[in-house]
C-alpha cells in the first residue's frame, strides 16, 4: 500500500499494528522481541508520515523508535541486528531534521549512524551488506555537509563512499545493485563539482568532474560540468571541444537536451556573476542549431 502511494490506508494499517505492538510490549517489557517489534512499528508509522510531509509527527514517531532501539542496543552490544536497527533510526531522525533545515543536529545524528556502521564494517570486512550500509552512511553525511555548504568535507565523505562502491562493483560486475550504487555516488560527486564552480574553485571542480567521468563516462551531464570548469580555467579550446562534442544529445538531464542543459547552466552561472566570452560564442552556435 505504501509503495503504491496509498498513504492514508498504509498509515491506518501501520497504526493498527502499532497498537497491537504497544499492548504486547506493555504486557511484558522484558521480552526484547516485542520491544523490537514495537520499535519497528514506530518506524513504519514514521516512514508514512514523512512521505506525507508531516515531518513533526514523523520525527516524534522516529524518536520513540530510537529510544527503544538505543535501549536494546545498549543491553546487548553483541547483537549486530540491533546495532543495525539503531543506525537506521539515527538515519531516520537525521533525515527528518535535514528536511526541517536543522542541519547541525541532522549532521550529528548521521555521524552517529556512521560510527556504528564503521564499527560493524571493520569487524567483518567480508560482509558486503555492512560495507554497503557504510557507504550509505557516508552519503548521508555528505548530503548534510552539502546542504551546509561545506563542499570540501562533503566531497571527502562521498569519496569514502565511492571507494567502497568501487570495490563492490569490481568484485561482482553482474550485481546490478552495486553497479547502480556506483553510478549514484559518482552523480553526487558530480553535483559537488558543479557547486564548486559557483564557489569559484575551478581547479577542484575539474578534478572532481574528471574523477566522476572516469568511472561513469556515459553520464553525459558530468561532461557539461567539466566543460564549465575548463572554461573558467581559461582552457578555452578544451572547453569548446566538449561543448560542441555533445550537440544534439538528448535526455542529458531527464528529458532535456544537451543544448538546453548548457544554456540553462549559463543563465544560472551568469546570475551568480560568473561570465566568460566563450558563453556568448556557444550561445550563438546553439541558437543556430
Amino acid at each position: 500500500m505504501e509503495r503504491q502511494g496509498d498513504f492514508a490506508e498504509a498509515l491506518q494499517s501501520y497504526r493498527e499494528a502499532l497498537a497491537i505492538a504497544e499492548r504486547l510490549a506493555k504486557a511484558d517489557p522484558s521480552k526484547t522481541l516485542w520491544q523490537h517489534d514495537l520499535s519497528g512499528s514506530y518506524d513504519n508509522v514514521g516512514n508514512v508520515l514523512k512521505a506525507q510531509g508531516k515531518l513533526a509527527e514523523a520525527l516524534q514517531s522516529y524518536r520513540k523508535a530510537l529510544t527503544i532501539a538505543e535501549r536494546l542496543a545498549k543491553a546487548d552490544p553483541s547483537n549486530t541486528e540491533w546495532q543495525i536497527d539503531l543506525s537506521i533510526d539515527y538515519d531516520n531522525v537525521g533525515d527528518v531534521l535535514k528536511a526541517q533545515g536543522n542541519l547541525a543536529e541532522a549532521l550529528q545524528w548521521s555521524r552517529d549512524g556512521l560510527t556504528i556502521r564503521e564499527r560493524l564494517a571493520k569487524a567483518d570486512p567480508t560482509n558486503t551488506r555492512w560495507q554497503r550500509d557504510l557507504s550509505i552512511s557516508y552519503n548521508k553525511v555528505g548530503d548534510v555537509l552539502v546542504a551546509q555548504g561545506n563542499l570540501a568535507e562533503a566531497l571527502q565523505s562521498y569519496r569514502e563512499s565511492l571507494a567502497i562502491r568501487e570495490r563492490l562493483a569490481k568484485a561482482d560486475v553482474t550485481n546490478a545493485q552495486w553497479q547502480n550504487d556506483l553510478r549514484y555516488v559518482t552523480w553526487k560527486i558530480g553535483g559537488v563539482a558543479y557547486k564548486l564552480i559557483f564557489a569559484r574553485d575551478f581547479s577542484l571542480a575539474l578534478e572532481t568532474a574528471d574523477q566522476a567521468i572516469a568511472l561513469t563516462p556515459d553520464i553525459i551531464r558530468l561532461h557539461s560540468i567539466r566543460a564549465h570548469a575548463l572554461m573558467f580555467l581559461d582552457r578555452v579550446d578544451d572547453a569548446r571541444e566538449v561543448y560542441l562534442k555533445y550537440r544534439g544529445q538528448q535526455n542529458v538531464q531527464k528529458d532535456k537536451s544537451w543544448e538546453t542543459v548548457i544554456l540553462e547552466d549559463f543563465a544560472e552561472l551568469q546570475k551568480a556573476g560568473l561570465t566568460h566570452p566563450l558563453m556568448q560564442e556557444i550561445e550563438k552556435v546553439f541558437a543556430g542549431s
